[in-house]
């Protein structure tokens, strides 16, 4: 007795064809995230801007401060270096814990 759900042929030609769009639209869609990626991702260091100077503001019984962030830009520098080495030993702890 002939199983019938494996009789007859198949058309190979038009499945080839459904896979070989799909491989497109998939090429397709992974150079355009490459790209968007590679455009989110990328870091100018070369930039010539400095750090701002906030307007100056009265406080009581006469004066007034003001605070320049360029006055701290190597501390805040290090700032960012240890906060990126702490998301970094976070991440990694995360990602190690058995």
């Amino acid at each position: 007795m002939a199983n019938p759900a494996f009789s007859g042929s198949f058309d190979l030609t038009a499945l080839n064809t459904r896979i070989a769009t799909a491989e497109n639209q998939f090429d397709t869609a992974w150079q355009a995230l490459k790209s968007n990626l590679t455009n989110i991702m990328t870091v100018n260091l070369s930039g010539t801007e400095s750090l701002p100077c906030l307007p100056a503001w009265d406080i009581p019984y006469g004066g007034s401060v003001q605070l320049c962030l360029s006055d701290y830009s190597i501390a805040l520098s290090y700032l960012a270096s240890a906060i990126l080495v702490v998301a970094t030993v976070t991440a990694l702890s995360v990602v190690f814990r058995g």
